[in-house]
C-alpha cells in the first residue's frame, strides 16, 4: 500500500475553533513530514556508512569484521572404554568396547579406531581419528617419523613383527602426531599433503598451485575476460586478488569456464579499471 503524506493547508481564521483545528492539523502534517525526512536521512546515512566501511575494509584501512565460528570439538569419536586407557594409546574395538590395539591379535587389524586423546571419562574415551593432530607430553618423536602400531597399543617407528602391521600416523613435532591410519597419501610419488622420502621419512608434498598475474588493459576491460594458463581443477576454489587489496569470490565476482575467467555482468566489472593489476591462484 502506498503511504501518502498529509497535505499542508494554512488556516485563514486562527481565532475560530475551526482555525485552531486547522492549525493543529498543519503542525501535525509538518511533524510527520519531518519525521519521515529524518528517517529517510538516517537510513541513507546508514547505507553510506556501510558502503564506506566495506571500502575501507577492502583496501585494508580498517580491520575486516568477520564472524569467528566456535572451535570444533576436539574429538570426532567417543566410544565405550572396556578398560582403563592412557592418552596416546592406539585403540581397537573389542567385544566390550575400546581396548589397546594388540598387534598379536589379527582381529584388531580390522577394528582400529584411532589414538586415545584422554583417559576415559564417564565410561567413554575420546579418539583422534583420521586427519586429526594429537598432542601427548610423553612422546618424543623426531618430526617426520612414520609411526606404526606396536604391542600393547603403543607406537613405534618400525612396523614390528606381530600378526599385523599398520601405519598409524606421522610425527609433526616431538609431541604431536597427525593420525593417518593407512593414509594412502604417504607414497613415494607424493600426494596432496605429504610425501614419503627415499630415507623413509615424511615431508610436505609439492602442491601444484599455479599463479597467473595480469595488468588490466582497455581491451581486457572491453572483453570482460582473460585466458588462464591452465584450467583450474576446481573453479570454485580459484583465488583472485586485485592488488590494491580486494579479494574476489568465484561465482559472485567472477566465473570460470575451462581456462577462461570472465567478469561479464559480475561484481568485478565494477571494480577493475585500466592499469589495475590482479593475480589468480588455483590448483591444476
Amino acid at each position: 500500500m502506498t503511504s501518502r503524506t498529509p497535505a499542508i493547508h494554512t488556516p485563514r481564521e486562527f481565532g475560530s475553533e475551526a482555525g485552531i483545528r486547522a492549525a493543529r492539523a498543519a503542525v501535525d502534517a509538518i511533524r510527520i513530514r519531518l519525521e519521515r525526512l529524518e528517517s529517510s536521512l538516517d537510513a541513507s546515512g546508514e547505507a553510506r556508512e556501510r558502503q564506506r566501511r566495506a571500502l575501507l575494509e577492502a583496501i585494508g584501512r580498517v580491520p575486516r569484521t568477520v564472524d569467528v565460528p566456535a572451535p570444533a570439538e576436539a574429538a570426532r569419536l567417543r566410544v565405550v572404554a572396556a578398560q582403563p586407557l592412557e592418552p596416546g594409546q592406539v585403540l581397537a574395538y573389542g567385544a566390550a568396547g575400546a581396548v589397546p590395539a594388540d598387534t598379536g591379535n589379527p582381529v584388531h587389524a580390522a577394528a582400529l579406531l584411532g589414538v586415545a586423546i584422554t583417559r576415559p571419562e564417564a565410561g567413554l574415551v575420546a579418539v583422534a581419528t583420521e586427519g586429526q593432530a594429537l598432542d601427548c607430553e610423553t612422546w618424543a618423536w623426531t618430526p617426520g617419523d612414520v609411526l606404526y602400531a606396536a604391542p600393547g597399543g603403543g607406537l613405534a617407528t618400525l612396523p614390528g613383527s606381530g600378526q599385523w602391521q599398520r601405519r598409524i600416523g606421522v610425527a609433526l613435532d616431538g609431541d604431536r602426531v597427525l593420525v593417518l591410519p593407512g593414509e594412502p597419501l604417504l607414497t613415494p610419488g607424493g600426494g596432496r599433503l605429504l610425501q614419503l622420502r627415499a630415507d623413509g621419512r615424511v615431508e610436505a608434498a609439492a602442491i601444484p598451485y599455479r599463479t597467473d598475474r595480469y595488468t588490466v588493459t582497455p581491451a581486457m576491460l572491453a572483453a570482460r575476460r582473460v585466458s588462464l594458463s591452465d584450467a583450474p581443477a576446481d573453479p570454485l576454489a580459484v583465488e583472485l586478488c586485485v592488488h590494491h587489496g580486494i579479494e574476489q569470490k568465484p561465482g559472485v565476482d567472477f566465473s570460470i569456464s575451462g581456462a577462461e575467467l570472465s567478469w561479464d555482468g559480475l561484481a568485478l566489472e565494477l571494480l577493475l579499471e585500466s592499469g589495475d593489476s590482479f593475480s589468480v591462484r588455483y590448483l591444476t
